[in-house]
């Protein structure tokens, strides 16, 4: 699954609670912050944590390249043995089946 060269435009925003918190359940550590706390959109976000700075750089551009092969980018906080990810699809102002997708696929990469 992955965003076409375009961008995300065709994707379909996840609108139910229902729906969103049934994608949630196949993910680990992740959570869903509401439209009322990210003003005009919901996204998934999730912390990891590292030993040190290098581990958690390390983490951040396999990332990165990851999110080259879907064509869908998060946004993405690095700190000192940390790593905060957020991810919604700018193009719809919320959650798709992809941005559940791409988390599933940056927790496989932390294992």
């Amino acid at each position: 699954m992955k965003c076409n060269k375009d961008g995300c435009h065709s994707s379909q925003k996840i609108s139910r609670k229902a729906d969103k918190d049934k994608l949630l359940s196949g993910l680990r550590g992740w959570e869903i912050l509401p439209e009322e706390n990210c003003i005009d959109k919901s996204s998934l976000n999730k912390h990891f944590e590292f030993e040190n700075f290098a581990d958690a750089l390390e983490f951040v551009n396999k990332i990165g390249i990851l999110a080259e092969k879907m064509n869908h980018h998060p946004d993405i906080r690095l700190e000192w043995g940390k790593v905060g990810v957020e991810i919604w699809t700018h193009a719809v102002g919320g959650l798709t089946k992809l941005d559940f997708a791409l988390a599933q696929e940056i927790d496989y990469i932390n294992e």
